[in-house]
């Protein structure tokens, strides 16, 4: 992070995968609510969702410029529980019938695969 003249380092944050990866899930999410009923305890649950699937892209971008590399790991680890509260969401979205299992089971997927890739970026960092 700190050496920006190797042509593998990215400059900016839209050049990692994984914030490439978390921005389109947040655009497939958008998507994914738009039929949801329109009653209190669903614009609730859209509300926290689109809040957290938001977040893991957000926090990726928000400390990949910071100045030291213990700041950006924070933020890291920020995306990491984002990954795990929207994945909490989706599963109350799959118990209310709102979206059918298999479109569920492939979000959970895709925020599994951004959490993986998150860790790695950590451990990257860390090293």
């Amino acid at each position: 992070m700190d050496d920006k003249s190797n042509s593998n380092t990215p400059r900016h944050f839209t050049d990692l995968k994984v914030w490439k990866d978390a921005h389109d899930l947040y655009l497939l999410t958008l998507k994914d609510v738009e039929n949801f009923p329109n009653s209190k305890g669903a614009y609730n649950l859209i509300d926290q969702l689109l809040r957290s699937v938001g977040s893991i892209s957000a926090n990726i971008a928000e400390g990949f410029n910071r100045r030291s590399t213990k700041h950006y790991i924070s933020y890291l680890d920020n995306s990491v529980g984002s990954t795990n509260e929207a994945e909490n969401w989706y599963y109350k979205i799959e118990g209310m019938n709102w979206q059918k299992k298999d479109m569920v089971a492939e979000r959970v997927k895709k925020l599994e695969e951004i959490r993986k890739m998150l860790f790695g970026l950590i451990r990257k960092l860390s090293a």
